[in-house]
């Protein structure tokens, strides 16, 4: 079952990659302009788009923004690449609150820097928080993003032991 297991997870991971053969990428999205980036292979193609999508308060405030990988070929809004497969739950190194950064990104959550893996993509992806400022909403105790801005950098995941494993 194991032996299974980790073949279908090479198979999957070999396939992605030779679907969507990615030289190391680095491009930058920004909030609240250049909120999409495309993501293209090395023969220039479109493979995927980042996209930095609003969560709004009720007061439609920029609360909470989420990076987004999606398929250049899919509809917007389109199922994030980013998520973790099945049920999954808490801040994710993709989710970017606006009350975690009041005291800058190096005192954040994740810090200035964020690194993971995802098997639906074969890539390993790491989020670097370039600049952020927040400032305070009507609301007592809650701020909301007055820009964001995040490099992203985007490589092929080499597998370990039938895994695909970031360095």
């Amino acid at each position: 079952m194991i032996r299974t297991a980790a073949i279908a997870a090479i198979l999957a991971f070999t396939a992605a990659n030779a679907a969507s053969p990615l030289p190391p990428t680095t491009v930058t999205v920004r909030y609240p302009s250049a909120m999409t980036a495309v993501v293209k292979a090395a023969d220039g193609k479109p493979l995927y788009r980042l996209v930095l999508r609003v969560d709004h308060t009720v007061d439609n405030l920029p609360t909470n923004l989420s990076l987004a990988l999606e398929r250049a070929n899919a509809k917007p809004g389109a199922d994030n690449l980013l998520e973790p497969p099945g049920n999954w739950h808490g801040y994710q190194p993709f989710f970017f609150a606006a009350d975690d950064f009041k005291d800058g990104a190096e005192k954040s959550f994740h810090g200035v820097s964020r690194e993971f893996c995802r098997d639906a993509t074969g890539l390993e992806t790491v989020i670097t928080v370039k600049n952020v400022a927040v400032k305070p909403t009507p609301e007592p105790d809650t701020v909301q993003f007055n820009s964001l801005v995040l490099e992203v950098k985007l490589q092929s995941g080499s597998l370990v032991n039938g895994k695909l494993a970031c360095p």
